[in-house]
């Protein structure tokens, strides 16, 4: 086998809010014995993964999950329903890959989302294709509550060579749910720090005080706890201003609660930004803050990528003991962490930092410190890259797979 030929899969076409997956196609792709077709559960772009050697839109994800949506209206017994639904998604995904990838042959798979995994197993499978699949949160989360996903996500655990977790709260949850812990392995997401220069404190300093939140606006960042934070950091600190990178479900709720709060000249609605305006902004400011929670729909989040990019830019986080963000911040150290939902708690904490600015030099110092130590990109991507020669070399091992052409 000259080079390595992966096939890729996930449920959207990562752009701006997915960064950690482009960012490790990209990393694959770097590589000269690697070549690299990705596979988009969706067939609209944007997306910044397009010079790669094959991007197919194809759309396997969303026309199924349309699909199954119809049929759990139509059918009036939840559990009938499920296991319906998740029938007409796999015949769905497996025909359009079928047709999409024709007779291709590949060597491994990488499948980013459980969620993913469940409808791309069986054809997978079927081409003998060995495949690692990387869990990152509302996966094993909230879509548990469907009975046919269970079900299916357990031939998952069982076809997979390999389950990728990027946190250790994450690993727990695989393995309660059934996940043979000798197949999870616990790889951090990666962020490329070299590009990233801190701006000087005194000259952020001299600017306007500002808190920044970088992320989609959803029921598991909980921005509308945000502001109520923000609201009471204002009483003390009249001056400070609060700015909100991103875009998602909730833009509406915060806009409306923006008003009813009273803190429209203090809170700045950037809408979604690419990294080259968000990182800026980042570096402008003097502290982050996210009231990451498990949503009304149980989903959680993975590792929050974006408090890392914070760190990075020498900024101390406030957020929660969420997930595997617990593993991303060290409290008292790096920033502070409250309980979900505790908005005075945080509104506590932001002050702290606000009334010390040494404090804040010492916490945002510690923290791009404590993530350039545990965020190599390089070293995912040379972990993640064995992982998937093991995979071939297990399959050519076993005479499942002939690399002999």
């Amino acid at each position: 086998m000259n080079k390595l030929k992966l096939l890729s899969f996930c449920h959207s076409n990562p752009a701006m809010s997915e960064t950690f997956i482009s960012d490790l196609l990209i990393d694959f792709y770097d590589q000269e014995n690697t070549s690299v077709t990705f596979v988009s559960g969706s067939a609209r772009g944007p997306s910044n993964v397009s010079f790669l050697d094959d991007v197919r839109l194809t759309g396997f994800s969303e026309r199924s999950a349309f699909l199954a949506r119809l049929i759990n209206k139509i059918l009036i017994t939840q559990s009938l329903g499920c296991r319906a639904a998740m029938w007409v998604k796999k015949r769905i995904s497996n025909f359009i890959l079928d047709r999409e990838l024709g007779a291709e042959k590949f060597d491994v798979a990488y499948v980013d989302y459980l969620t993913t995994a469940v409808l791309v197993r069986e054809n997978l499978e079927r081409r003998c294709i060995p495949y690692v699949v990387h869990a990152h949160g509302y996966d094993i989360t909230s879509e548990l509550s469907d009975s046919a996903y269970r079900i299916n996500l357990a031939l998952v655990f069982l076809g997979a060579f390999r389950i990728i977790a990027a946190s250790d709260h994450i690993r727990r949850l695989l393995v309660l749910e059934g996940c043979d812990p000798k197949k999870i392995l616990v790889v951090r997401y990666g962020i490329d720090n070299t590009n990233i220069q801190p701006m000087p404190w005194g000259d952020r300093f001299d600017r306007s005080p500002s808190i920044v939140f970088l992320g989609r606006l959803t029921g598991q960042k909980h921005p509308v706890a945000l502001l109520h934070a923000f609201k009471l950091v204002l009483d003390e600190f009249p001056e400070v201003i609060l700015k909100i990178i991103g875009d998602g479900p909730l833009k509406s709720d915060i806009e409306t609660r923006v008003e009813s709060l009273g803190i429209s000249d203090s809170v700045k609605l950037l809408g979604a930004l690419p990294r080259s305006q968000s990182f800026p902004i980042l570096n402008e400011s003097c502290i982050y803050a996210q009231h990451s929670v498990t949503a009304r729909d149980g989903s959680q989040e993975g590792f929050a990528i974006s408090l890392a990019e914070a760190a990075l830019h020498q900024l101390p986080v406030v957020s929660t003991f969420h997930n595997g963000i617990p593993g991303n911040v060290i409290p008292g150290e790096t920033g502070y962490l409250v309980a979900e939902f505790d908005y005075e708690n945080m509104a506590k904490k932001i002050l702290v930092l606000l009334r010390d600015r040494e404090l804040i030099v010492k916490m945002g110092e510690a923290g791009r410190k404590h993530i350039v130590q545990l965020c190599s990109r390089k070293h995912r991507a040379d972990i993640l890259s064995g992982v998937l020669f093991q995979g071939v070399r297990n399959n050519v091992e076993s005479g499942l797979i002939d690399t002999s052409n």
